[in-house]
């Protein structure tokens, strides 16, 4: 191997080692919208009394509850 060979190699590995570091800070910059720090009854809250009710599945007496009371027992689901 001689040393153009060498520092291509070299060149190569600093770019790729380069795009994965600027991959992972994009990654991380992310989490904040994607929902690591979203609060969940805000984003239960956006959807629909039908949608909730799906989500919930097949518990008895679900028909009478407001849309605040689904929100209360998914999020005592867990």
């Amino acid at each position: 191997m001689n040393s153009h060979q060498f520092a291509d190699a070299v060149i190569v590995f600093c770019i790729a080692t380069a795009l994965i570091v600027f991959d992972c800070l994009i990654v991380v910059a992310s989490i904040c919208k994607k929902g690591i720090f979203i609060n969940q009854r805000e984003l239960l809250m956006k959807k629909t009394k039908k949608e909730l009710k799906i989500m919930v599945g097949q518990v008895r007496g679900i028909s009478n509850f407001s849309k605040p009371q689904l929100v209360n027992l998914l999020i005592a689901q867990g």
